[in-house]
């Protein structure tokens, strides 16, 4: 179950993150380059399951 929960949790925030931050209009200016979030939440993922 844990694993089930940490999976839906990295689902959701990698969604959120790239269609809210990275394809927003007006995010789009102040970003230097798009956030790498499939990396930050793979990393992450990893770490939990550990």
């Amino acid at each position: 179950m844990v694993t089930f929960t940490a999976s839906v949790t990295c689902i959701l925030v990698l969604v959120l993150i790239k269609e809210g931050v990275n394809s927003n209009k007006d995010c789009q200016p102040h970003l230097i380059m798009p956030v790498p979030i499939e990396l930050v939440v793979v990393s992450t993922d990893k770490t939990m399951m550990a």
